[in-house]
């Protein structure tokens, strides 16, 4: 199966995947980022090269930053699995000290979500566990993401601010790789869009300001005067159709703000059939309760 997946891959793929092996063949160090937008089958390749250091009875790490996208990968886990934030003189007895002392590779995939901090936190506690000061101690790092996307969520800050907490401002270089065409091959059939949609991620979109919405091409998207009609487009018809897995698979909507998320889900859910029922959970303890339970159990 592995090598008829190593046929499949692209030429920009193979790129990465030769890069990443030929490092770790020589015992170099180091960070390789690969620059890659939605849709061009990183993952593929990313459990490709799991697979490969696997078989080779090697260890590597997996980790993501938002957790939908640790499930794409093969043993994956999101960045808790470096137990952030760290305690220096606590790190050497986790059960995770082995992994980091023996692992080859460390893949970190949707990066650009992080913040720089999190990248440094390990990075010298690696180095300590390792006994060697090389970047994460020698281990090989792979970062994958698109700086297109969502950059790390930093509370009232500028845009400076947020410059300066992602991974571009970074002081440790690395060697970046760019696929040549950039395009989408999920959305291959939509080729224009994709292209589209890459130019508008790299400010060069043909339109006169940020907000100028009249001269967006008519093939890029559609205009609504509200979020109303933008719900009665796309999910027209929901009342009969909820329960049809193959229709609401094909649709979807993204929001900037969890506002916008709370009132896309009650224009919905105003369309549903039946009584809405509300469940509340508890996500969090208090320390002065959580101490008086203890305090109970114990006396």
């Amino acid at each position: 199966m592995m090598k008829t997946n190593k046929s499949r891959i692209t030429e920009d793929q193979r790129t990465v995947y030769e890069a990443v092996m030929n490092f770790i063949a020589e015992g170099n160090s180091g960070i390789l980022f690969f620059d890659s937008p939605g849709g061009n089958l990183k993952n593929f390749l990313i459990n490709l090269i799991l697979a490969e250091i696997r078989f080779k009875c090697q260890i590597d790490l997996a980790v993501a930053s938002p957790g939908i996208a640790s499930t794409l990968l093969d043993g994956g886990r999101t960045q808790l699995a470096l137990q952030l934030p760290l305690n220096i003189a606590e790190t050497k007895r986790y059960l995770n000290a082995a992994l980091l002392r023996t692992c080859k590779l460390f893949v970190w995939d949707e990066c650009t979500m992080s913040t720089k901090k999190s990248f440094e936190a390990p990075d010298g506690t690696v180095c300590d566990l390792r006994n060697d000061n090389r970047i994460m101690g020698g281990v090989l790092i792979l970062l994958l993401g698109d700086f297109r996307q969502n950059l790390p969520v930093i509370s009232g800050a500028t845009p400076e601010d947020e410059l300066n907490a992602c991974l571009k401002s970074l002081s440790k270089k690395s060697l970046v790789i760019r696929p040549k065409e950039n395009l989408n091959q999920c959305a291959y059939p939509f080729e224009n869009f994709s292209k589209q949609l890459l130019s508008l991620g790299d400010a060069k979109f043909p339109t006169e300001s940020a907000s100028d919405l009249d001269s967006i091409p008519s093939d890029f998207c559609v205009s609504v005067p509200s979020l109303k009609e933008l719900m009665r487009d796309v999910f027209s018809d929901i009342s009969n159709k909820y329960k049809d897995h193959h229709w609401l698979r094909e649709r979807g909507s993204l929001d900037p703000k969890n506002e916008n998320v709370n009132k896309t889900n009650e224009i919905i859910l105003k369309k549903l059939p039946g009584n809405s029922v509300t469940y509340k959970f508890v996500d969090s303890v208090m320390y002065k309760l959580q101490a008086k339970l203890q305090t109970h159990y114990f006396s």
